[in-house]
């Protein structure tokens, strides 16, 4: 994606009679996946739209594992506990999400990685001042004055909302007014479609169209109206 950007003014604009000024990102199902490493970590990307996506593919991945009956997932006691690192689950991967995915990459700085127990079911609990203090400024350095919309079908059972939630909650509640990150300015939309399976439906695109134009209309002034809500259509 870095190097698409990169590049891309040379073949739209070959005698640079324009300039790409701002660059948003959309993916749904695995491009949601990467839709949220591609806004936590290029610097160009000022919004996304993530569409059936989850931020937390280690959560995605085990709760399948556990669905699945996979041997790697029910050959330990208990079940699920040397599922990280397997062959299931190999532990280039496993380093690789620490770089890269929303929920690895912020609660490697402050928790023991990979985690005991892979499958998160409960809340995320809420940092120490201590821990505050050294995630404040990776958050901000990733995300601040950027636009997230996350879409995502409440009846989805192929990528849960249930897997990404404990994170989307502990960021909102982050980033949000009363939040030990809110001065980042950083806008998060978190839209549950009830009823709606593993799909882009006309809603979804219609309420991506409304989030992009805005984007647009808003410029490099988007950091001024940041927004932070959830809601269910």
């Amino acid at each position: 994606m870095s190097t698409l950007i990169d590049y891309m003014g040379c073949y739209l604009f070959p005698k640079s009679e324009r300039k790409i000024t701002n660059n948003l990102v959309l993916g749904a199902s695995l491009g949601g996946h990467a839709a949220w490493g591609c806004i936590l970590h290029e610097p160009r990307i000022t919004s996304a739209t993530i569409i059936v996506g989850c931020p937390d593919y280690i959560n995605l991945m085990t709760d399948r594992a556990e669905r699945s009956k996979l041997a790697t997932w029910a050959s330990s006691s208990p079940a699920g506990f040397h599922f990280l690192g397997s062959e299931s689950f190999p532990q280039p991967l496993v380093d690789t999400l620490k770089n890269w995915d929303p929920t690895s990459f912020f609660l490697s700085h402050i928790s023991e990685y990979p985690p005991k127990e892979p499958k998160r079911n409960g809340p995320i609990p809420d940092p120490t001042e201590e821990e505050k203090n050294i995630l404040r400024p990776v958050v901000k350095r990733c995300l601040a004055g950027k636009k997230i919309l996350v879409l995502s079908g409440g009846a989805d059972k192929l990528v849960p909302y249930a897997r990404g939630e404990p994170f989307l909650t502990w960021l909102k509640k982050a980033i949000g007014p009363e939040g030990w990150c809110a001065e980042g300015k950083i806008s998060l939309e978190d839209i549950i479609f009830e009823g709606v399976g593993h799909q882009v439906t006309s809603a979804m695109r219609d309420e991506a169209v409304r989030f992009i134009g805005d984007c647009l209309a808003a410029g490099q002034d988007s950091s001024k109206s940041a927004v932070v809500r959830t809601s269910k259509m």
